[in-house]
């Protein structure tokens, strides 16, 4: 079993018999604000683009990562420069400069983000 599951079963153990599938969003409350959030994320090395538009984060891109930096992107309109559907282990993602994807919502304690399957990585890197 890998981690994941481990974990979400646990989780899904400690809510009791009612507990079925994904949490409903209603029943996460933010507790710290995306200041905090993007504070952590920049202890930990991490940059946070917020833009409103495509143009914006393309922009950004174009004064902020180098030219030849390798970029894993999920977002239709904000292309990487490696074919996520090439690969078939998760480690050839290493040594990746800029990830562009979805995240469903921030953990500020540790800067992580959750993100939904469907929404990231195609398959074959994901498993």
């Amino acid at each position: 079993m890998s981690s994941r599951s481990t974990i979400l079963n646990a989780v899904r153990e400690a809510q009791g018999a009612t507990a079925t599938g994904p949490l409903p969003e209603s029943s996460f409350e933010a507790t710290v604000s995306l200041t905090d959030f993007i504070a952590t994320l920049d202890l930990i090395g991490a940059r946070v683009m917020r833009g409103a538009t495509l143009n914006e984060a393309k922009t950004w891109m174009q004064a902020n990562v180098p030219a030849d930096a390798p970029i894993a992107s999920v977002l239709p309109g904000l292309s990487g420069t490696i074919d996520l559907h090439t690969l078939s282990d998760p480690h050839q993602l290493d040594g990746i400069h800029t990830a562009i994807f979805h995240a469903r919502f921030g953990v500020c304690e540790n800067g992580s983000v959750w993100m939904a399957e469907r929404n990231s990585a195609p398959t074959a890197c994901c498993r």
